[in-house]
């Protein structure tokens, strides 16, 4: 990867922008992607220049990990926010029209009450009124009837409107929670879905539930070899085989650079090492290609860690039992299950976070 520099400000920088972003990209090696876009995009413009320094600065260690990194601090965070605050002031002012209009039908009910009312007190039974005096009232209490029931019709109207807008912006906000907890290069879930999953485990109870962790092996080493792109390409491939061997109920989720997660619900200890086994075979038996480079079957592997929950007290013991267990699959040779039930002495344990090869 060559390292990246700054454009100097001469007669390129009179370039169209997309022709800028386009050279500093091939000259540095970076993928065509939309978010490494967005990236290069702010820092050339200079919209973020924090960004732009921390870009530059990456030098040699500038590769797919590293901008996904810089996406995620400076770009996915700003939308999110930005989606939010824009939703949470619709909602206010939505919520301000529909206060408004009840207020106008409080009041509306409240001057035909004091109609009511001074109507009573002169229809008493000791009241003696003139024929073109009770014509009168009665047309006093027939148009206030009216108007009463003109502005109730309004409210109402009103307030269905709102309802709807209410409706659309409660949509919105569920397609920003999906597009929060989904991952983007794979659609599976992401590490933000996985960590609020294990917690809502841990609250409902973890004895019946079990964890994969899984990791494509060597995979630093493929992304060396053929590129990001043929292993954004395995990825998303790992992800559709995961997807198709799976129940709907069984939450699949990519949680770091090639790490999955797999969580299961009423299920047993052998009934996840089953699952992960099927798992195994299916990407050890898949021929992954882009188009221009195919890899023979065995070319991609992956290894599998599994814990079941009656192995654990809470979900971050659940997490590190399966992470031994990958980390033993991964000692012993690689394209593995192993349980955690299964291993006779617990080996040291790593940083959760370590990308394995």
């Amino acid at each position: 990867m060559q390292q990246a520099q700054q454009a100097p400000a001469d007669a390129k920088q009179t370039l169209p922008i997309g022709m800028r972003i386009a050279n500093a990209m091939h000259k540095t090696g970076v993928a065509g992607l939309p978010r490494n876009y967005e990236i290069f995009y702010l820092a050339l413009t200079g919209t973020n220049e924090q960004l732009k320094s921390e870009l530059w600065e990456s030098g040699n260690s500038l590769n797919q990990e590293a901008l996904d990194k810089l996406h995620s601090k400076h770009c996915a965070r700003a939308d999110d926010e930005a989606l939010v605050s824009k939703i949470c002031d619709a909602l206010d002012d939505k919520l301000g029209e529909t206060i408004g209009m009840i207020k106008k039908e409080y009041g509306s009910v409240s001057s035909y009450g004091k109609v009511l009312v001074q109507a009573t007190e002169r229809l008493g039974p000791d009241t003696k009124l003139q024929p073109d005096m009770v014509d009168k009232m009665v047309g006093l209490l027939l148009n206030a009837t009216k108007a009463t029931e003109k502005q109730g019709q309004a409210t109402l109207k009103g307030m269905q409107d709102t309802s709807t807008h209410l409706e659309t912006m409660k949509t919105e906000l569920e397609e920003y929670k999906r597009l929060a907890e989904t991952d983007a290069l794979t659609g599976l879930f992401n590490r933000r879905a996985f960590d609020l999953k294990l917690a809502e485990l841990e609250k409902n109870g973890l004895q019946k539930a079990a964890l994969l962790l899984g990791d494509i092996d060597k995979f630093k080493s493929l992304n060396d070899t053929y590129g990001h792109q043929f292993g954004d390409m395995v990825l998303r491939g790992v992800a559709n085989i995961a997807t198709a061997n799976t129940r709907e109920d069984i939450f699949v989720a990519r949680v770091g650079g090639e790490e999955f997660a797999v969580i299961g619900e009423n299920v047993s200890d052998e009934g996840m090492v089953l699952l992960a086994e099927r798992l195994r075979i299916a990407i050890a038996e898949n021929a992954f290609t882009d188009g221009r480079i195919k890899l023979s079957p065995a070319k991609v592997t992956i290894s599998f860690g599994a814990c079941h929950g009656g192995s654990a007290s809470n979900g971050q013991e659940m997490y590190s039992g399966a992470d031994e267990a990958l980390y033993a699959s991964k000692r012993s040779g690689r394209n593995k299950v192993t349980s955690f039930s299964d291993l006779n002495t617990s080996p040291d344990r790593k940083n959760l976070f370590l990308y394995r090869s």
